[in-house]
């Protein structure tokens, strides 16, 4: 996480609930993942066999991320398992697409979980 998403820490975009259930890492516009850090991560821990496969879905995922413009990108959020289904990931979301909202930028981030994508319809990321 501090590889990929370390900026974001450091920046004060990384936020949780109040009882540490949910959190979320934003990447605000300016801020991007640590390339060097995480391909050095990746390669430590990655079988040597698989590390091909996965640069290419990276590769592929990269080609829908959106590189036109400033936005604020989410590359993680998660929630404890005993909380999923009690809107603990959309108020996160909600809180920092108010800074979305107020700066006039878009917001992007990625699912692997189809069950999520109506929920980011709903609250209107761009």
């Amino acid at each position: 996480m501090t590889a990929y998403c370390g900026s974001g820490i450091g920046a004060g975009t990384a936020f949780s609930d109040s009882e540490f259930c949910a959190a979320c890492i934003w990447l605000s516009p300016g801020n991007a993942p640590d390339e060097a850090a995480t391909g050095a991560v990746i390669e430590a821990t990655i079988p040597a066999d698989r590390i091909e496969n996965l640069f290419g879905v990276l590769e592929a995922m990269d080609g829908y991320h959106p590189h036109d413009e400033p936005l604020w990108y989410l590359p993680f959020v998660g929630v404890d398992a005993p909380s999923q289904g009690k809107g603990l990931g959309s108020a996160l979301m909600k809180h920092a697409l108010q800074s979305c909202d107020e700066q006039g930028t878009r917001a992007y981030l990625e699912s692997s979980n189809p069950a999520n994508i109506p929920c980011t319809n709903v609250m209107g990321l761009r």
